[in-house]
């Protein structure tokens, strides 16, 4: 308060009227009063500051505790799912594949069929040209001899 008190000398030695000294140094007070922090106010302030951080810390831990939770239970239920759709989807592949398999198999077996059907088919005529070889060169067999013989006698 000392500078006010001295602010009040200067002015009134720069021949600014008492009163008017008197209305500044007297606004300047109320205004230091008013706007001005002491260190009593900024004390109080900082307690005020620790217990609303500890505060906001301790209701932070309790919400982050309870999101963790609900994520956790949220997670188990999409794991839960997941693991269905996973049991289902391998349900249905192991359906599939077993009609597929059967489809293959019974495809094979007419293939087979057919082949063993060809198989016949193609042995008869083997034997049927076979035959038909023999009789040929048997014919050309007498033919030949009776050429051979025919010379002879010519001969």
């Amino acid at each position: 308060m000392d500078f006010l008190y001295s602010l009040y000398d200067a002015l009134v030695s720069i021949n600014v009227p008492n009163d008017k000294a008197r209305a500044v140094v007297d606004a300047m007070e109320r205004d230091m009063a008013t706007h001005l922090a002491t260190k009593t106010d900024l004390d109080s302030l900082r307690l005020a500051t620790k217990a609303d951080v500890e505060l906001l810390r301790r209701d932070s831990e309790s919400s982050f505790s309870a999101l963790r939770k609900d994520m956790e239970a949220g997670f188990a239920a999409v794991r839960i799912e997941i693991e269905s759709q996973f049991a289902a989807v391998h349900a249905e592949m192991k359906s599939q594949f077993a009609a597929v398999r059967a489809e293959m198999e019974s495809q094979f077996a007419a293939v087979r069929k057919d082949m063993d059907s060809r198989e016949i088919v193609l042995r008869k005529d083997l034997d049927a040209l076979g035959a038909q070889i023999v009789i040929r060169l048997g014919a050309l067999a007498v033919v030949l001899t009776g050429l051979v013989l025919g010379a002879l006698k010519l001969g």
